[in-house]
């Protein structure tokens, strides 16, 4: 038993052995921050930042300094050989023997990388300027010539060289050195640096010399700029200007770019060569690039602001809008407003060079009319030449509504900016007219056709070119597609222009060209007749009247005219004839123009009883109000104010009637349908019809009955009540509701009644008619089903005949009783 006991109590002790104890896990009472840290360091620190410093070594006899450079040189060669390639441990060891003043040594580290490789310049450069530095001239100047002749593009060990010889005062010497460099045609800077060390020395010759040189070495734009403004500054305006002309003469067009022109202006204005710099502004914009003169423009206005006059900021102005016109039809050749815009502005410019040449052309008048005037009478040599320079100035223009029409003679034409206007506004306009619109559609050649318009009235008006103006009408004819479209309008413009011209014969033939390549045109036809009615030929008139209205038998407007025609030559009959052909055409596209002017030209004419016969014709053609209302006021006018009261009565016994046939069939249409609606706008129409009339009837009564009669007319208005009413949609569902305004008449009142009855009946009528339709149906099916039947007994046939006819009969008296009971 105390065995047992003692196994655990052994346990127990040894895991209270095992467990340690609570550490206390309290503040410090001293603690210590990172700020404390850091100032204890910093205070501590060592002299030397920390850093260990290698022992001072104290050589004190030669054999010692001999073992010293033995350990460094062997440390030396030892790195040399495990980093062959690393030109910093060479510099640092050649560097080291010449500290030693070991140049022997020194050179021979330098000459044993140059073998392993000589292309690094920076081995040759530190060699050189060790020799420098020590002053062993000739040996650098060795080592200088073995490096360029080795690396001769490489500029830094050109530059290191000259200045060792200048450093020298060895003019010769770097000279030389330059022209050996000048044979490899170094960049700009090179030679810039020869011309600057020439200049210092003061030898402006040698340096222009080189800076010729300097141009055919590098034949581009740059060179020639660094030339021009070496010349500015160092030479005389005459050489630099030459140097800008050789540079236009030299340069390739493609290289010459607007920075050329720019500092060739603003040098001309450093000069104050205003006109120069002006020439050079225009010639610059006439053969830059499109793309990059907008630099130009901006300095050319600038330069016109301060320097020029109104016409020449114009110019600028003008030459500024043509560029971004080019840009613009550059980008859509088929833009015809821009190509509208852009022939304005070149007319303009030919507009003022032809009114620079007539002041001028007036200043020679003037000057020879004082010179050949008689000295005693001065004032009147004064007033001829003022009076011949308005004239002069004046010959050159027309002065018209629309505008200002320039007219060139042969005189301006001589003039060189006159002609060469000229010849920009017909390139203008040929450039436009040859791009043709893509597709045969008249609607897009309709603003094309406006430039061949165009460019042949400049050529009829302004160029005075009766050949060209020729050439560009047939020119534009030939281009049209008569088959699919054309247009009259340059068909009667060229034939106008022949009979100008004197040449009628000619004129004609191209309008029976026209009438026989483009069929039944009506504008032809028109500005033909026209034509020939000017000219006094009415028989060609009768001629193309009568072709006109074969082809075109249904317009109405064409009757009208030609019956005109016949009035003012005095043939009434001839007119009368036209208007009865007029009226029985099967077809007319304006019928009521035709018959107003028949019914006028008889009212002219004072046939009231023609008249009437007219009017009775129409009506029973057509029983619009406004006929009604004409033939009224026509009974007025000629004094018969029973006739036209009865007019009246009847045309309100008609629309009562119609209003009345509208109503009942708007009370039968199906609600919410299409019937419905076109019902309602019948009914509306008629009402608004009626009362037109009415007023008009009003007004007559007014103007030419009694009191009791306008009592009578005045008690049939109606009145004008605002509504509401349902909106269907297309499916026939209700959608919303409007307001609309309705005519009431006085009689509508009374009629409400009534024709609610009537429309009972007619509904009553139509279920009828629906019923005995289906009774019908249903006796022949049953008919049918006796005859597929089988054979029975008689009686028990009666029976089921009576049985069949039962319901029948009771459903045919039901029907029968409901349409009494409604």
């Amino acid at each position: 038993m105390s065995s047992n006991f003692s196994l655990p109590e052994a346990g127990m002790t040894a895991s209270r052995k095992s467990t340690s104890k609570v550490k206390n896990r309290a503040a410090a009472p001293v603690q210590v921050s990172a700020e404390q840290i850091l100032r204890e360091a910093w205070e501590r620190k060592e002299v030397g930042g920390g850093v260990a410093e290698a022992p001072v070594q104290k050589i004190r006899d030669v054999e010692e300094l001999e073992e010293y450079r033995l350990k460094k040189r062997k440390e030396f060669e030892d790195k040399l050989r495990m980093y062959r390639y690393q030109v910093s441990r060479w510099l640092k060891y050649a560097k080291w023997e010449e500290q030693q003043s070991e140049f022997d040594r020194a050179r021979s580290i330098y000459e044993r990388y140059i073998d392993v490789d000589y292309r690094n310049p920076a081995v040759w450069v530190a060699y050189a300027e060790m020799e420098m530095r020590h002053k062993f001239i000739n040996l650098a100047r060795n080592v200088w010539d073995r490096a360029v002749k080795l690396l001769p593009r490489v500029d830094n060990l050109w530059y290191k060289y000259v200045y060792m010889e200048q450093m020298l005062g060895n003019l010769a010497g770097a000279r030389q050195v330059f022209e050996r460099w000048m044979e490899w045609k170094p960049d700009r800077k090179a030679w810039m640096s020869y011309v600057k060390m020439e200049q210092r020395h003061g030898n402006m010759q040698r340096a222009r010399r080189i800076l010729e040189r300097f141009v055919v070495a590098h034949n581009d734009l740059e060179a020639y700029l660094k030339f021009a403004r070496w010349e500015e500054r160092h030479g005389s305006p005459e050489q630099a200007r030459g140097v800008y002309e050789r540079a236009l003469d030299e340069l390739p067009t493609e290289e010459q770019e607007p920075k050329l022109f720019t500092q060739f202006a603003r040098f001309e204005e450093q000069n104050k060569e205003f006109e120069r710099a002006r020439v050079i502004y225009k010639y610059a914009l006439d053969h830059v690039p499109k793309s990059a003169v907008r630099e130009l423009f901006d300095m050319y206005t600038r330069f016109e602001k301060k320097y020029g006059d109104r016409h020449g900021l114009e110019q600028v102005i003008l030459a500024k809008r043509r560029f971004q016109y080019e840009n613009e039809l550059r980008q859509d050749a088929h833009d015809y407003d821009t190509w509208f815009d852009y022939i304005r502005l070149q007319e303009a410019r030919l507009s003022e060079a032809a009114r620079q040449h007539g002041i001028r052309r007036a200043a020679e008048l003037a000057a020879k009319s004082a010179s050949s005037a008689d000295p005693s009478n001065a004032m009147a040599a004064a007033t001829a030449a003022s009076t011949s320079t308005i004239a002069a100035a004046l010959a050159s223009q027309q002065n018209d509504s629309n505008g200002t029409v320039v007219v060139i003679d042969e005189r301006a034409k001589q003039d060189e900016e006159v002609a060469k206007s000229l010849a920009a506004v017909r390139d203008s306009y040929e450039r436009a007219v040859s791009h043709v619109p893509p597709v045969a559609e008249k609607r897009l050649w309709k603003r094309y056709i406006y430039l061949w318009i165009n460019f042949a009235l400049f050529e009829e008006l302004t160029a005075r070119d009766v050949a060209r103006t020729r050439e560009v009408y047939r020119e534009c004819l030939s281009l049209v597609p008569h088959e699919k479209f054309t247009f009259a309008k340059v068909w009667l413009m060229y034939a106008h222009f022949e009979v100008r011209q004197k040449r009628l014969g000619e004129a004609r033939k191209m309008l029976g060209v026209a009438l026989g390549k483009c069929g039944a045109k009506r504008k032809l036809y028109k500005g033909y007749i026209e034509l020939e009615r000017d000219l006094g030929c009415f028989g060609r008139c009768r001629k193309l009247y009568e072709k006109y209205l074969q082809a075109l038998p249904s317009h109405g407007a064409a009757w009208v005219e030609f019956a005109k025609l016949e009035v003012g030559m005095k043939e009434v009959e001839r007119a009368r004839a036209i208007f009865e052909l007029a009226v029985g055409q099967a077809e007319l596209d304006a019928p009521e123009v035709v018959w107003k002017a028949y019914i006028d030209f008889e009212i002219a004419h004072e046939e009231n009883e023609r008249c009437r016969q007219l009017y009775a014709r129409l009506l029973e053609r057509t029983k619009h109000v406004r006929v009604w209302i004409s033939h009224a006021e026509f009974e007025a006018r000629v004094g018969e104010a029973e006739r036209a009261r009865k007019v009246f009565e009847r045309a309100d016994a008609f629309f009562r009637e119609q209003s009345d046939e509208a109503a009942a069939v708007l009370a039968e249409s199906p609600p919410a349908s299409e019937e419905q609606h076109a019902a309602e706008e019948t009914v509306t129409r008629i009402k608004e019809e009626r009362a037109m009339l009415l007023e008009s009837w009003r007004d007559f009564e007014a103007n030419f009955g009694t009191q009791a009669t306008l009592r009578d007319v005045t008690s049939k208005l109606p009145k004008r009540v605002k509504k509401k009413r349902l909106v269907h949609s297309a499916d026939g569902v209700d959608s919303s509701w409007e307001e609309y305004f309705d005519f009431i008449f006085p009689d509508e009142e009374d009629k409400s009644s009534s024709l609610k009855i009537l429309a009972m009946a007619r509904q009553w009528k139509r279920q009828r008619k629906q019923q005995q339709q289906q009774g019908a149906s249903s006796s022949v099916d049953a008919q049918q089903d006796d005859h597929d039947g089988s054979s029975s007994s008689s009686g028990s046939d009666s029976d089921s005949d009576s049985d069949s006819d039962g319901p029948g009969s009771s459903s045919s008296s039901s029907s029968s009783s409901s349409s009494d009971s409604e």
